[in-house]
């Protein structure tokens, strides 16, 4: 670990570190990108976890039983839906706090009294006599059409009591437990995924490095020029992570430029010299 954080150290400055580098093969550079990978999606995983703890114990299910009027009886057959209640039927948004959430959770209006959907009428979810239309990303909406070979079934608050206790036991533990073990899976897999994608993306400063290097004596083959194109862009990959907690994200043109940078500096700053044969025998 020591010497991971060593190398991450040198990708800044260090153009003794480069030049050694190049002498040596691609699966040290590729690993360390792995590891620097898996810290990033390790941190924001457990941020991520961080948020499913405090859910998971709230109670929650109370609040959602709590929702469903103790009047209301809900009946689906033969794809078509009803209540008990005169229409349309208004259910208040008591959960989802914010200015832009809806004013109302649900409505039934089976009657096809109210224009447009639920949008227009201020609704996460609007219920017609054969659909459902629910509101998407605050301006969008999905439309689910009920099949007339659905079972015939009724719901009422006894209903969704008996459902809420008999799944309260099991609500914590599979939140906590399935959400680390999410958490654990999500952060070797998300850092795989990048890992691969960002070897694929530097081909392109990598094929720049090497043109540069053809210039040089002695000229830089195209596996030294990769190598110092993972090593430059961890840097930046650390640069970038950080940035996106502010919600800024660097174009491509703009990562591409700060890659060749730290490349660049490094190649063309000279390796600090060792102490000479002759200055070795003097000091003795």
């Amino acid at each position: 670990m020591k010497n991971f954080f060593s190398t991450i150290l040198s990708t800044f400055y260090k153009p003794g570190f480069y030049a050694e580098a190049r002498k040596g093969g691609l699966r040290k550079p590729i690993w360390t990108s792995y590891f620097l990978g898996a810290l990033g999606a390790g941190l924001a995983m457990l941020i991520f976890y961080a948020n499913i703890v405090p859910f998971a114990s709230s109670d929650m299910l109370s609040r959602i039983e709590a929702l469903y009027p103790d009047e209301l009886v809900v009946t689906l057959a033969s794809g078509e839906i009803s209540i008990n209640q005169p229409e349309p039927y208004y259910i208040k948004n008591t959960i989802m706090p914010g200015p832009e959430a809806p004013e109302n959770l649900v409505i039934f209006d089976t009657k096809d009294s109210l224009k447009g959907g639920a949008v227009d009428n201020k609704t996460a979810i609007l219920v017609r006599r054969t659909s459902v239309i629910s509101m998407q990303n605050g301006s969008e909406e999905r439309i689910t059409h009920l099949s007339a070979s659905m079972a015939t079934s009724s719901f009422s608050k006894a209903d969704i009591s008996g459902f809420v206790d008999k799944v309260r036991p099991y609500v914590k533990p599979v939140l906590l437990i399935g959400g680390l073990l999410a958490a654990i899976v999500g952060t070797f897999f998300a850092a795989a995924f990048w890992l691969g994608f960002h070897l694929l993306y530097l081909l392109l400063p990598g094929v720049l490095i090497y043109l540069f290097g053809r210039f040089r004596e002695p000229q830089m083959l195209w596996k030294e020029s990769y190598m110092v194109a993972i090593y430059a862009s961890i840097p930046v990959a650390i640069l970038s992570y950080a940035l996106s907690f502010a919600s800024w994200h660097l174009p491509i043109f703009m990562y591409t430029l700060l890659v060749m940078l730290v490349a660049l500096v490094n190649l063309t700053q000279a390796a600090p010299a060792g102490p000479s044969e002759h200055s070795q025998i003097v000091d003795q």
